[in-house]
């Protein structure tokens, strides 16, 4: 005689679809990620519908010269056309929970449903981190027409950092002996942001609103102790508290959540170091997917062991060419010297 028993498929498919939009919703960096250079985070799904490890992205460089004018001969006065390559290697990453059969006698939405917040917030956590760690990372030249390669800042030597100063010094932003985060060194990050566009060939740009006032806004990405110090200044108060509506469910003041000053929205992120903060513009980082964030499920020993997790293909870098981050500057806070 059969015995009737729950239709697992429906089960996992009905909890794979909410994986996904819980890790999107927690994802604390989700609202400054899209697809294209524009964004902060520039998200690039390519490689999702082919085979490949490493993802390369070209750049054109600005135009530099003059135009030619009246009946002066354009031929022979043509200005070379410039381009570069970034380059993101891609992983697979994959993070799993084990039950064994005394756990698994009840149903598989129950398996789910009881290892799924760890999971979500695994992921998050994991995507995260490494955004920080991309924005904290020392660029290492590729010369030739190679490109450029990153090394997280406490594997980096002593020379491959000095060598990322001397190449960053336009857009590494030193605080004075002992400052905090206040409203006078976020406009120096900044101005100095905004002077890249004058010499350099990839200026760091302010993120465009889409309401169509010409807005230019800048992101800084801080941690909990350089947040809260920013948020405890006192021009930074004076203006959440007197030229922001006194709404209890959007007020900064409130609610705990972004500051917003001079064109300048301050987002925390607890996991960052408090040494550095990171003012971003478009096109920060690199977010490469070969295959995006899904639910896997494998069933061992005779049905004794289930295990359920998520897998993903992914890669990520700051964007930098010869060398030089295209959209962050570095706020690095000065400690006091014994």
């Amino acid at each position: 005689m059969a015995t009737f028993a729950l239709p697992t498929g429906l089960s996992i498919t009905r909890w794979a679809s909410e994986f996904v939009t819980e890790f999107v919703r927690e994802n604390p960096y989700f609202k400054y990620m899209g697809k294209g250079e524009r964004n902060v985070i520039n998200v690039n799904k390519d490689l999702a519908k082919q085979n490949g490890e490493r993802l390369r992205i070209p750049y054109a460089k600005k135009l530099g010269g003059t135009v030619v004018t009246g009946s002066t001969a354009l031929l022979g006065n043509e200005t070379a056309f410039e381009t570069a390559v970034d380059e993101v290697v891609l992983t697979l990453r994959r993070k799993a929970v084990i039950f064994g059969e005394d756990q698994t006698y009840k149903t598989d939405l129950d398996l789910l449903s009881a290892a799924k917040s760890s999971l979500v917030e695994h992921a998050s956590k994991s995507i995260g981190l490494d955004i920080g760690t991309a924005l904290g990372s020392v660029i290492v030249a590729g010369g030739a027409g190679l490109p450029d390669t990153a090394v997280a800042f406490g594997s980096a030597s002593g020379g491959q950092k000095t060598a990322f100063d001397t190449a960053n010094e336009d857009r590494i932003y030193d605080t004075e002996e002992g400052e905090g985060f206040t409203a006078a060194v976020l406009r120096g990050a900044k101005s100095m942001a905004r002077r890249t566009a004058t010499g350099s060939s990839f200026a760091i740009t302010p993120l465009k609103s889409d309401a169509g006032n010409s807005i230019d806004t800048y992101v800084v990405f801080a941690g909990l102790t350089r947040f809260e110090e920013f948020a405890a200044d006192a021009e930074v108060k004076a203006a959440n508290q007197n030229a922001r509506p006194r709404d209890v469910e959007s007020n900064p003041l409130f609610t705990g959540g972004d500051l917003y000053l001079d064109g300048v929205i301050v987002h925390l992120d607890p996991s960052l170091p408090d040494d550095e903060a990171y003012l971003c513009g478009q096109n920060a980082v690199l977010l490469g997917w070969g295959k995006e964030t899904s639910m896997i499920k494998d069933v061992t020993d005779y049905g004794h062991n289930t295990g359920i997790g998520y897998k993903e293909i992914r890669g990520m870098k700051k964007a930098s060419v010869g060398g030089v981050q295209v959209g962050v500057v570095t706020i690095r806070f000065t400690a006091v010297t014994p």
